[in-house]
């Protein structure tokens, strides 16, 4: 049994130490400062769709429907915490509101539809994170959002902020005529 425990608590640590050299560490959101996110900087209407980058415990996704998006997507490394969404989110993902997956944000095809991009992460995934979303607004010839959470975008100025959020509108380039 004890050899048991020590093997669990081991791919436990490993995993999020993983995740830690890809992107962020997992600090959960506290209710209140996702609520005055979504009711200062970016107020959803009925068509938005929200996608949480490293999802995490689905505190944000949870937020999110409460707030009024259409629709909630959240990927995230850690199968851990996914089923901790999972479990947290249960009866919205049997409405059709919510999508989680255990995914590499910066190597998977993103899903179309997605208004706005919320993202606690560390500066260098940041920077990878937003050329990711340039080239999916380009792509999808229409402007998104990208909200970050503590970490400011090189070179460029948020649309909106508080003290711990900073809200950036991402439009698409001019595509040259031949």
């Amino acid at each position: 049994m004890h050899i048991f425990v020590v093997f669990i608590t081991t791919i436990l640590a490993a995993s999020f130490l993983l995740i830690v050299l890809r992107g962020a560490p997992f600090v959960p959101s506290q209710k209140k400062y996702i609520k005055a996110a979504f009711e200062d900087l970016y107020k959803p209407n009925k068509d938005d769709i929200l996608f949480d980058i490293g999802s995490g415990d689905g505190a944000v996704l949870k937020q999110a429907l409460s707030s009024g998006f259409k629709k909630v997507i959240g990927w995230e490394l850690n199968p851990f915490l996914v089923v901790v969404s999972l479990l947290r989110l249960n009866k919205d993902i049997r409405s059709q509101k919510v999508q989680l997956a255990c995914r590499d944000f910066l190597i998977s095809k993103l899903p179309d539809g997605v208004t706005i991009f919320y993202c606690f992460g560390v500066e260098r995934f940041v920077q990878k994170a937003i050329k990711k979303i340039e080239d999916y607004s380009n792509d999808q010839q229409r402007e998104v959002y990208f909200m970050s959470l503590a970490f400011k975008i090189k070179n460029r100025e948020p649309q909106n902020s508080n003290q711990l959020y900073y809200l950036y509108k991402i439009s698409p380039c001019k595509k040259q005529q031949p």
